[in-house]
């Protein structure tokens, strides 16, 4: 089985948590996968940035085979990020114990200062590519970006892409395929 990790935290965007979710579990009957929502800390609940509350189905404790990372934010612009201080020191634990590390928008940031990105190409959403481009060996204008075993997408629009291509890489493409017209993608 492969395990998928979906981070939520206080000031998520609830959009991308969802949309990855979603299709991640409309492959699973099809597919040998778990897709799960992890806090890095117990927690009752996590306030997204939209405010809507979600609630972790567990604590990030292990290491998944991939491991999602949604952008977060405090403003109604979207340019003031956030997430937990420690989270990109975790990401490049996880990277180290195997996982797949995977940035969506603002998320992509916390993967860079992780270290992760100093070799790699990566995506993000125009308003974050400045300061990626200290971060990130090469700023892509692209939808998603695979390089090596870190995974990027420009913003929330590309969440669902992303996740059908992870289906794709845990299920083939026939499962890929089936998600995709279930999702008008």
């Amino acid at each position: 089985m492969t395990e998928i990790g979906l981070y939520a935290y206080d000031g998520v965007d609830a959009h991308v948590l969802v949309a990855v979710h979603d299709v991640l579990v409309a492959a699973r009957s099809d597919c040998d996968l778990e897709a799960t929502v992890y806090s890095l800390v117990p927690s009752d609940g996590v306030t997204a940035a939209s405010g809507i509350e979600l609630v972790p189905d567990d604590v990030l404790i292990g290491t998944p085979d991939v491991v999602v990372v949604p952008g977060g934010w405090t403003d109604a612009d979207r340019q003031t990020t956030t997430y937990p201080e420690d989270l990109p020191e975790r990401l490049e634990h996880l990277a180290e114990g195997g996982a797949t590390v995977v940035g969506v928008g603002a998320g992509v940031l916390a993967v860079a200062e992780s270290g992760l990105l100093e070799d790699a190409a990566a995506a993000t959403v125009d308003g974050h590519r400045a300061p990626l481009a200290d971060l990130a060996d090469e700023v892509v204008d692209a939808p998603v970006v695979e390089d090596g075993d870190v995974i990027t997408a420009a913003g929330p629009a590309n969440a669902s892409d992303l996740a059908v291509r992870l289906v794709e890489s845990t299920c083939g493409e026939t499962v890929a395929a089936d998600v995709r017209g279930a999702f008008g993608r």
